[in-house]
C-alpha cells in the first residue's frame, strides 16, 4: 500500500513539474521532475522489495523473530539482499539502458546523461548508484549492527551513523534543490546529471 501511496505522490509531482513549466521557473519545474521522479522510484522498488521480503518470509521463514532479538548480522545481509540489491540493480540498469532513465525518469520526462550530454558508461552507473545510496546503506547498517536499534538500547556509533546518514540523505535534497534539480550529490561525484527528455 505505501508502494503505491509513493508512486502516486511521485507522479503528481512529477506531472506537475512537467506540466507547470509555464507558471513556474524552469528550475522549480526541473525540480518537481526530479523529486518526483525519485519518488515513482523508490515507490516501484519499495513495493518490489516488500514482495520479495514477503516470499522470503513465507518460504523461508526469514526473518524469524530471533533473528531481530540476536542475529544482527543476519538481520542486516536480509536487508541488503531484499531492499539494496534490487534499489541497486534497478537503478543502474536502467541508468544504463538505452532510454538512460527509470521508470520514474521516464514518467516526468527526464534522462541520466554525463556532464558532456553522452551515454553513461555501466562503471559511472554502477558508481551513481553506490554514491546516490550510501546514506541509506549506512542507515541499514546503523539500524542493526552491532545492535538491533528497534530492539536494544543503540552503540554510540549506531546514533553517529543515523545522525550521518540523515545528514548525508538531507544534503542530497540540498544539492538538488540548489542545482535546480539536474543534479544530486551523486551526479556531481561522478560527472552526470538529468536533461529533459521531453
Amino acid at each position: 500500500m505505501r508502494a503505491w501511496l509513493l508512486i502516486g505522490m511521485g507522479l503528481v509531482v512529477g506531472i506537475a513539474g512537467a506540466g507547470a513549466h509555464d507558471a513556474q521557473s524552469p528550475s522549480e519545474s526541473f525540480v518537481l521532475r526530479a523529486v518526483g521522479s525519485r519518488v515513482i522510484d523508490y515507490g516501484l522498488v519499495f513495493g518490489a522489495s516488500a514482495g520479495v521480503q514477503a516470499l522470503t518470509a513465507l518460504t523461508l521463514g526469514a526473518p524469524s523473530a530471533d533473528w531481530f532479538a540476536n542475529e544482527s548480522w543476519s538481520l542486516s545481509a536480509w536487508a541488503a539482499a531484499t531492499m539494496s540489491a534490487p534499489m541497486w540493480t534497478y537503478t543502474t540498469l536502467l541508468v544504463r539502458s538505452s532510454p538512460q532513465s527509470t521508470i520514474g525518469h521516464r514518467a516526468t520526462g527526464l534522462r541520466v546523461v554525463t556532464t558532456n550530454g553522452e551515454p553513461i558508461s555501466f562503471t559511472r552507473s554502477l558508481a551513481r548508484s553506490a554514491v546516490m545510496f550510501a546514506g541509506w546503506e549506512l542507515a541499514h547498517i546503523a539500524l542493526f549492527i552491532p545492535r538491533n536499534v528497534a530492539t536494544d538500547t543503540p552503540a554510540p556509533w549506531q546514533l553517529a551513523g543515523l545522525l550521518a546518514a540523515t545528514g548525508y540523505l538531507v544534503a542530497d535534497i540540498v544539492t538538488v534543490i540548489a542545482t535546480g534539480g539536474q543534479a544530486s550529490i551523486a551526479d556531481l561525484a561522478v560527472g552526470t546529471r538529468l536533461v529533459r527528455d521531453r
